[in-house]
């Protein structure tokens, strides 16, 4: 008995902020103590803990799991322990070693949130209504019970997970797989996250479209070289900026044969959302370019990438 509650008592108190990141959490750069989660906006002030979007709660790192993952007393130790009947330190808990790391696992679908999740993603974020409703049927996209938008990933063991409400989230659940969307050339493109993922299969790549839920260099790069031996062409298209640029070049390292495709703007998503939404911009085929900024020869570059060759 003894021993047991030593090990409740050394679960309970490890660092809350080891929990939120285990969950996927982010912390708001303008306060470190206030982080966004698929349940709402927590705030922790030394071992408490507040979300003020269900307005509950608690004390230690067994409730922040419990309330995190709707989980019972019991597995919420066994989320913590990682192994079972083993009392290990919060210090040690910190490791990165793989075996200790507790696992996590993609939602449940809730069905009754679809209409949320569709209404998100259609007219907040522009991507078509015949291309959501088809992976929503594919079950590739539905909605959890916080009526986030979840992407499910390729063995379903995995799933990015993104807020529809007014606070921002963006996490991931399970297994690091990415979410897929097929093509119908011999291209694959590369992109941060799944909403990029849709909006540049709405801006016209035919090709697959992999995304890695945020910043994944190792998978990109083992992709990648799976891609290249099973004879596609490899994209890099990530984001426009620095952590885009980053991913790009580690893997255009491992993968030389690949090419760079930049969006427009800092994502593939804000390319759509101007050219839905109407601005500067010119369309040629079914690709966007800024009038001002973007040169004839950029321009034919870009339009030949995007062009399938059946």
């Amino acid at each position: 008995m003894r021993q047991w509650d030593t090990l409740v008592d050394s679960m309970r108190e490890t660092p809350l902020e080891v929990v939120l990141e285990r969950f996927g959490a982010q912390r708001d750069k303008k306060d470190k103590h206030n982080w966004r989660t698929s349940t709402g906006r927590i705030t922790v002030t030394g071992s408490k803990f507040f979300n003020h979007d269900t307005g509950k709660g608690g004390g230690g790192a067994i409730d922040l799991v419990k309330h995190l993952g709707n989980l019972d007393f019991q597995s919420a130790m066994e989320f913590l322990t990682g192994r079972s009947g083993t009392v290990v330190s919060p210090k040690n808990r910190v490791s990165t070693d793989p075996v200790s790391q507790p696992k996590t696992f993609p939602p449940s679908p809730v069905p009754e949130n679809w209409t949320v999740v569709r209404e998100y993603l259609t007219q907040i974020r522009h991507i078509g209504k015949n291309l959501v409703d088809r992976l929503h049927e594919e079950g590739k996209i539905y909605a959890d019970k916080y009526k986030n938008a979840v992407f499910l990933g390729d063995s379903g063991k995995g799933a990015e997970l993104r807020g529809t409400g007014s606070k921002s989230f963006h996490g991931y659940r399970g297994d690091k797989e990415p979410f897929r969307i097929s093509g119908s050339s011999s291209r694959i493109a590369f992109v941060e996250s799944a909403i990029d993922a849709l909006s540049l299969r709405e801006l016209g790549f035919a090709g697959t479209i992999v995304s890695f839920g945020g910043c994944a260099k190792g998978l990109a790069e083992q992709y990648g070289l799976h891609a290249v031996e099973t004879g596609l062409v490899v994209v890099a298209a990530f984001d426009n900026d620095k952590a885009g640029d980053s991913m790009a070049e580690a893997l255009l390292t491992s993968v030389p044969s690949a090419e760079r495709l930049v969006p427009e703007t800092k994502d593939w998503n804000e390319d759509l959302l101007v050219r839905t939404k109407g601005s500067d911009m010119e369309v040629q085929g079914d690709l966007l370019f800024r009038r001002s900024d973007l040169d004839i020869h950029k321009r034919e570059m870009i339009v030949n990438l995007y062009k399938v060759v059946e």
